[in-house]
């Protein structure tokens, strides 16, 4: 295996801003499914991501994404509290406006 292939953890394939990469995500059957990487949000010492399903899952629309929250054993867990999903989407459209609004300076 050279450097290329060496495996990296799933936090840092997150966190890396030049991969482009596809995040493949398992179930407790050992289905697979794949996602798109939306964004990374850090929100009181905890670290989120929100991720657009590549693979179709029931009950998520084409033009839905799903929060993820990294856990310290390299794992993403879906947060099922519908106020915090609310909550890491409302930051991630303030980041977006932020940057909107410093290349409009």
């Amino acid at each position: 295996m050279n450097n290329k292939e060496q495996e990296i953890s799933l936090i840092e394939k997150l966190l890396d801003q030049d991969n482009l990469d596809s995040i493949t995500l398992k179930d407790e059957e050992g289905n697979a499914y794949e996602f798109e990487q939306v964004a990374v949000i850090p929100n009181d010492g905890r670290l989120f991501c929100i991720l657009h399903p590549i693979t179709k899952i029931e009950g998520i629309a084409d033009d839905e994404a799903v929060v993820f929250e990294c856990t310290d054993d390299d794992k993403l867990s879906v947060v099922e509290d519908k106020d915090l999903a609310l909550k890491i989407f409302d930051k991630y459209y303030e980041l977006i406006e932020e940057n909107i609004k410093r290349r409009k300076k």
